[in-house]
């Protein structure tokens, strides 16, 4: 009897010394301070109490953050709001709006936040005095605390089950249906703005934008690919605009130093497409490198003595095209391929006309008697009063008449029934439209398009001119069917945009 009562002590110890555990756990993992216990601030002065976040746990905390104001005098709460917020890994300082009044008063502030899921973890920071006064305060002292208080910092534990104290429950109203002094005069605009919530917002909406991307296909197989030639990702930066909307882009690097940066854009947690490029031999697509085509153009310049030295690529659900850069000395070529839906459509190869040795000399002294020949004929001209022409390069600027001509044109290609054709020539006047805002000059393919998109145009132009190239591509390149009423909407959008 005694070895059994000895036996459920000590599996009563051990059980206390692991909640004993949990609760340090949680002390340890995150807790708040602040630089004052008490602040002031002037009647009509918005109220920001800068707390520190301590994150110990090596990796960012999603949770939430409570703020209730109470009564210094009956310690009742008369206010309070939550917020959920992420917090960063190591230390971080925010400011909690607890309003203005716009009388004298004293309120307390108690702050907590929570976080964690089975235990919730608790850590709080009671009674922190905010004073308003009418009287004028020094400029450092309305932004700063009082130099007669020492910091505080939270106590942490798990949270309890009694629900008696949960803010959801405090009410803004007396016993006896008064408005307190706090909620009559507390601007709730400024509240709702607790940790600078403008900043918050966007970190929310970067986290939810990252995590999209992480989780979309298209991505997914990008990154395993250069996963599986040891390439390990370094970053991964993201522009949000909107919710999982934005754009996007990351660098990844290898144990040489070889490095391959992606970029794209995403529409509402899906990936329109990514481009790569590098200058590492990286692998390409299998549906490129089994096309006969394109491995007789790899194999032809490969033969001449040509060396890789850069890859771009572009990938979308039904479209990828890959363009394959090689140098020899100072002469260049250059493989480009498009694949529809897996099947590749396109092979292209460029390349530099390389000259015997002997054609060198021989083009300098050409030139070199040209030369000669033009500046003695210059010497042996009489002197006249004829005016040098200014050269005519009005024909080297394209106007939007151009471009409305090509849409005019389209108009007439699809109601004699070519329709492929119709938005082939449509797509181009947009693509003109594109070059002459680039100042290329010649007309520019859909990657540079897209590429010059990216890099200059305002989101909203931006991202109409990517969607009609990306939705197009099937009408373009498979002969999809295009209705009446979808090529009329085409020829509208493309005529806001020139």
């Amino acid at each position: 009897m005694k070895k059994k009562f000895i036996s459920c002590m000590a599996v009563m110890v051990i059980l206390c010394m692991a909640a004993t555990g949990m609760v340090q756990a949680g002390d340890d993992a995150v807790f708040l301070s602040t630089g004052s216990a008490e602040y002031r601030f002037a009647v009509h002065e918005e109220s920001r109490i800068p707390v520190s976040i301590t994150n110990n746990m090596g990796q960012d905390l999603p949770g939430i953050i409570h703020v209730s104001i109470r009564d210094p005098v009956t310690g009742e709460y008369v206010y309070s709001q939550s917020k959920q917020i992420t917090a960063f890994s190591g230390e971080e300082q925010y400011y909690l709006s607890a309003g203005n009044f716009g009388e004298e008063q004293n309120i307390i502030v108690d702050i907590s936040f929570e976080y964690g899921t089975g235990p919730v973890y608790r850590s709080e920071l009671k009674g922190i005095g905010l004073s308003f006064t009418d009287e004028q305060l020094p400029e450092e002292e309305s932004k700063e605390e009082r130099p007669d208080t020492t910091p505080i910092t939270s106590t942490s534990g798990i949270k309890s089950e009694d629900t008696s104290m949960d803010t959801s429950s405090y009410q803004p109203y007396a016993a006896d249906g008064e408005v307190h002094a706090v909620e009559e005069h507390a601007d709730a605009d400024a509240l709702r703005r607790t940790l600078l919530e403008e900043q918050i917002e966007r970190e929310i909406l970067k986290n939810a934008l990252r995590s999209a991307i992480k989780d979309d296909i298209l991505f997914q197989g990008v990154n395993s690919s250069l996963y599986d030639q040891n390439f390990s990702r370094l970053s991964l930066a993201v522009t949000a605009q909107g919710n999982t909307s934005g754009a996007f882009s990351s660098i990844y690097r290898d144990t040489s130093d070889e490095t391959v940066s992606l970029s794209g854009t995403v529409n509402e947690g899906r990936i329109i497409n990514i481009f790569e490029n590098t200058t590492a031999a990286i692998a390409l697509p299998g549906m490129f490198t089994d096309n006969e085509t394109f491995r007789r153009a790899v194999s032809a310049i490969v033969s001449e003595g040509f060396v890789r030295t850069g890859t771009e690529m572009n990938t979308s659900t039904h479209y990828s095209d890959v363009k394959v850069r090689y140098d020899k000395g100072i002469y260049h070529a250059e493989i480009r391929a498009e694949s529809i839906d897996g099947n590749v459509t396109a092979v292209d190869l460029k390349k530099d006309d390389i000259l015997p040795f002997y054609i060198l000399p021989l083009l300098i002294l050409v030139f070199a008697s040209l030369n000669a020949l033009i500046v003695y004929a210059y010497y042996m001209m009489k002197p006249g009063d004829t005016e040098t022409a200014e050269p005519d390069t009005t024909g080297q600027i394209r106007s939007p008449e151009d471009e409305m001509d090509l849409l005019r044109s389209a108009e007439l290609l699809f109601a004699n029934g070519k329709k492929k054709e119709a938005v082939s020539l449509a797509v181009r006047a947009l693509r003109m439209h594109i070059s002459s805002d680039q100042g290329a000059g010649n007309e520019i393919s859909d990657r540079e398009c897209r590429e010059y998109l990216l890099a200059n145009q305002d989101s909203e132009k931006r991202e109409q001119a990517l969607t009609i190239l990306q939705m197009t591509e099937m009408q373009r390149f498979a002969e999809e069917n295009v209705t009446e009423e979808q090529f009329r909407a085409l020829i509208d959008v493309i005529k806001r945009l020139i």
